[in-house]
């Protein structure tokens, strides 16, 4: 796939973190998510090395948590579906919020080694959550896309 010319400049400027712990991402009933919510401010104000996601929609809220964090948490049986054994890798460059055709270069890549891989979004930066047993694959893919990125801006 092709990156446009803004995004081959930030993928040149790109380097990968991968954060330490293994995740969980789960669901929950929409009533619980104030709770849930807390959960996830609490761990995550507490623990800065802490990958922490929460969403609502519509009728579900899913957290994404450290699994030790989780596992300890005495609401963590409210929760209507898990997915253990998930790490995140996040994508460091400056985003600006209206950069298009970023993120589909890395989901090809991705798809085409046949990694499973569960997209989340901050504000300035992309993450991707992937099976455990493929982090390895998924940052040489990664910083594959970023390599190549780098050649064709020279």
């Amino acid at each position: 796939m092709t990156l446009n010319v803004r995004a081959r400049e930030v993928w040149s400027t790109a380097q990968t973190k991968v954060w330490p712990e293994a995740l969980v991402l789960a669901t929950f009933p929409r009533f619980v998510g104030d709770r849930v919510a807390a959960f996830a401010g609490r761990v995550g104000v507490r623990d800065a090395s802490a990958f922490v996601a929460f969403l609502t929609e519509g009728t579900e809220c899913t957290l994404s948590a450290p699994e030790a964090a989780f596992n300890a948490w005495r609401l963590r049986a409210r929760a209507t579906e898990i997915v253990t054994g998930l790490r995140a890798i996040t994508i460091e460059a400056t985003m600006p919020v209206d950069l298009v055709g970023f993120f589909a270069p890395v989901a090809d890549r991705l798809a085409v080694a046949r990694i499973p891989i569960i997209p989340q979004c901050g504000f300035r930066t992309d993450h991707i959550l992937v099976p455990q047993s493929r982090l390895d694959d998924a940052v040489r893919v990664i910083e594959g896309l970023i390599s190549d990125a780098r050649k064709e801006s020279l």
